[in-house]
């Protein structure tokens, strides 16, 4: 009887030792993963602040574009006319014609 107790001590004393490794050996392994979790983290926060740096510059490079398209004054207008029976678009002032020095016309 006292070979029987000591054997189910001893199977409980390895089966608690088992459970203990197993559980260091997990342990160990949810640190390694928490720890690739937080670099994850990190470069994803650095990823964000980068995107949310260029879409503050892109609004603002926005609102300058339409604040000054409001500002400048039409250059150019269209008045409809009629030519031979048609409607036809005239535009009077046309954007850029005041420097046809500038202007590139395809050769050819």
């Amino acid at each position: 009887m006292a070979k029987a107790k000591a054997k189910d001590q001893w199977q409980r004393l390895l089966e608690v030792t088992v459970a203990l490794e197993i559980s260091k050996t997990e342990r160990d392994a949810f640190r390694e993963r928490l720890e690739e979790m937080r670099q994850q983290l990190a470069a994803v926060t650095t990823r964000a602040e980068r995107a949310e740096q260029r879409l503050e510059e892109t609004t603002r490079m926005l609102f300058d574009l339409s604040r000054d398209a409001v500002a400048t004054r039409p250059q150019s207008t269209a008045t409809e006319v009629m030519v031979e029976g048609r409607s036809v678009l005239r535009l009077s002032r046309p954007v850029g014609m005041d420097r046809p020095h500038e202007m590139r016309w395809p050769q050819g």
